[in-house]
C-alpha cells in the first residue's frame, strides 16, 4: 500500500534529477508530489498498476503516459496522462511540452487539503482546441492549454469508457 510517506519518498527520488533544468522551481518538489499523489489515486480508483519504475529509475520519467488502459476493439491501449492541480478552481493545465508525447487523455485530479479528487478528464483534441497562455509567468517553454472544470468530461463517462477494458485477466470463451 503506498500512503503519503511513500508518496514523498518516491517523488523526492522522481524529482532528484531535474533541479538543474531550467523548468524546476521552488514549488517543484510540492508539485512532483501533488503529482505522484494524483496518479496514485487514479491507479486506486480504477484499478490501474502504477509503472514506479517511470516514477523513479528512468531520467526521462514516464515519457507524459502514465497509464495505458487496453480496451475491447482497440488495437492498442488508451494512453492517459493525470495531472493534477494544486489550487482552486482545479482546472486542467497542460504545458505545451507535454504535447509532444501522445498521450490521448488528459485527466484532472485536486489535490485538496484533506486529499484527492476526480475533477474530469479531456480528450487530447479538447486540449489543443483550448488557448495556450503562460498562466504561471515563467515565459517561454512553460505555456499550457486550460481547461475548467465545468468544460472537462464527467467521470462517469470515463467510468463508461473504461467498462470497454480488455485487461489480460479478463478472459474469453475457451
Amino acid at each position: 500500500m503506498i500512503g503519503p510517506k511513500e508518496i514523498a519518498e518516491l517523488a523526492a527520488r522522481r524529482s532528484a534529477p531535474h533541479p538543474n533544468s531550467k523548468h524546476w522551481h521552488a514549488n517543484s518538489k510540492q508539485a512532483c508530489e501533488s503529482g505522484f499523489g494524483g496518479e496514485v489515486v487514479f491507479a486506486r480508483m480504477f484499478g490501474l498498476p502504477l509503472d514506479l519504475f517511470a516514477m523513479t529509475d528512468r531520467p526521462g520519467g514516464d515519457d507524459g503516459i502514465d497509464f495505458e488502459v487496453p480496451l475491447i476493439g482497440r488495437a492498442k491501449p488508451l494512453t492517459i496522462d493525470v495531472k493534477t492541480a494544486t489550487s482552486d478552481p482545479w482546472t486542467l493545465l497542460v504545458n505545451q511540452r507535454t504535447l509532444r508525447y501522445n498521450a490521448e487523455l488528459f485527466v484532472c485530479m485536486a489535490h485538496m487539503p484533506h486529499g484527492y479528487r476526480c475533477m474530469g478528464w479531456a480528450w487530447r483534441s479538447d486540449v489543443l482546441k483550448t488557448r495556450l497562455a503562460d498562466h504561471f509567468n515563467k515565459g517561454k517553454g512553460s505555456e499550457c492549454h486550460r481547461i475548467f472544470p465545468a468544460q472537462l468530461r464527467t467521470v462517469q463517462k470515463l467510468c463508461d469508457l473504461f467498462a470497454y477494458r480488455a485487461d489480460e485477466w479478463i478472459v474469453g470463451p475457451a
